[in-house]
């Protein structure tokens, strides 16, 4: 009866005399719930109770390796363990209707056109591409899924972000959707991906997420100081991994690799009869110096006369001879930098020319900042005692980077002044 259309017809009727005044509410109520009651027990009693199996999906439990069930929760659908109490494990079911066909990702049970996406652990490459802005470091994201040769720029950094944070479905077109989890993140990614939010949510709360924190930037661009520029490159060092770099002026992107050391930067003195003065010479550029409080970073390229003379023996190759490399260099290098920057920077040009009556100058300035070998030292780059050069490690100057220099200029080298003071206690006090 409590399915008839003539008994909720009946019932609505009554409920309007109520609401004119005409019946006593509980006279209603207290007709309808005692046959209610009683229909209520013979069904409980007498209609055979119907199991419901919980639908198995294809989608893996990452903690037990059981295949996850879906459930219904307060907000709809979702992947849960089916060993529960003993593994809790849960996913967010997300979907898209008529639009997943030709996507990839692990396939759950369709359900009207709902497809849900997941991604195996670990299979999503974030690649980062850097180049200066100012005395800032933008960067750009590149997400890539190696395992089906796809890949995508990601156009709005912060938004990517907020994705992965809360675990959403995205589609990046027809050869790619599924849901951002940061499991679905390779673990140098994951790393790439924690820089990248903390300097987003710092920057949003001085600002109150006003988009002129950019300072020019576009949502595909997130700008770095170098402390968190050096925490990025230190997930690339010696890894079999590149990111993009744009070197000045260049107006476009190549891979690098990033490696720990100093780089020997080739420096060496040269006397030169048409220039009469000593010839700076450099087999390396210093393109862009990254310098953090925990790790400072260095990117060399090949000078202009190296790279002619690499392609020059590989008998005119139009390739291969100008390759930027990013080196974690130590503190003796930045103590040195702005020697660098002089010697071996692209704003200067090349062959730099040291005259005669400068060379005094130079030993006692310049010099005490680099490891002087000899020239006959130059194939090896070791120093005068034949001792590998010990990055870091301070004395008279600071160590670790050669410089070649001719014997006529090592003459002038001077031996470090050490200042040392004594006291001595008298009568009238200390002198």
């Amino acid at each position: 009866d409590i399915v008839d259309i003539a008994f909720t017809a009946g019932m609505e009727e009554r409920l309007d005399e109520v609401e004119e005044g005409k019946e006593d509410w509980h006279d209603v109520v207290a007709d309808f719930y005692g046959p209610f009651e009683q229909t209520l027990e013979n069904a409980e009693s007498k209609i055979e109770k119907v199991e419901i199996k919980d639908e198995v999906s294809d989608v893996v439990c990452d903690k037990c390796g059981a295949l996850m069930v879906y459930k219904m929760g307060r907000y709809g659908k979702f992947l849960a363990c089916p060993n529960f109490p003993e593994c809790r494990n849960t996913k967010a079911l997300l979907k898209e209707i008529d639009a997943m066909s030709s996507s990839g990702g692990s396939t759950g049970a369709q359900q009207g056109g709902a497809v849900s996406r997941h991604l195996p652990i670990g299979s999503v490459v974030l690649r980062p591409e850097l180049r200066r802005f100012g005395t800032s470091w933008a960067v750009r994201l590149r997400l890539t899924v190696p395992s089906r040769s796809v890949a995508y720029v990601v156009k709005d950094v912060a938004a990517f972000i907020d994705t992965v944070r809360h675990q959403e479905f995205h589609s990046y077109g027809r050869k790619l959707a599924f849901v951002h989890t940061r499991d679905t993140l390779s673990e140098r990614s994951r790393t790439i991906l924690d820089v990248l939010e903390r300097a987003v949510r710092i920057r949003e709360s001085v600002t109150g997420g006003a988009p002129f924190y950019r300072r020019g930037a576009e949502a595909d661009t997130v700008l770095l100081t170098g402390d968190e520029t050096g925490e990025l490159l230190a997930a690339f060092v010696d890894a079999d991994a590149f990111l993009d770099y744009e070197r000045p002026y260049r107006m476009r992107t190549e891979p690098v690799r990033v490696v720990d050391g100093d780089p020997d930067l080739g420096l060496a003195l040269v006397w030169s009869d048409d220039a009469e003065g000593y010839v700076v010479r450099h087999r390396l550029d210093v393109l862009d110096i990254v310098e953090g409080s925990s790790a400072s970073f260095v990117a060399v390229a090949p000078s202009l006369s190296e790279s002619l003379s690499r392609r020059a023996e590989a008998s005119g190759a139009a390739s291969g001879g100008d390759e930027v490399r990013i080196h974690r260099c130590s503190q003796a290098f930045m103590r040195a930098r702005q020697a660098i920057d002089v010697l071996c920077g692209t704003a200067r040009g090349e062959d730099m020319v040291v005259a005669p009556g400068d060379t005094d100058l130079f030993m006692r300035t310049v010099a005490p900042l680099f490891t002087a070998v000899t020239t006959d030292d130059a194939t090896d780059g070791r120093s005068e005692s034949g001792a590998e050069s010990e990055a870091g490690e301070s004395g008279a100057g600071v160590r670790g980077i050669p410089i070649r220099l001719p014997e006529a200029m090592l003459r002038l080298r001077r031996e470090p002044c050490t200042i040392e003071i004594y006291l001595d206690r008298e009568p009238m006090g200390v002198t």
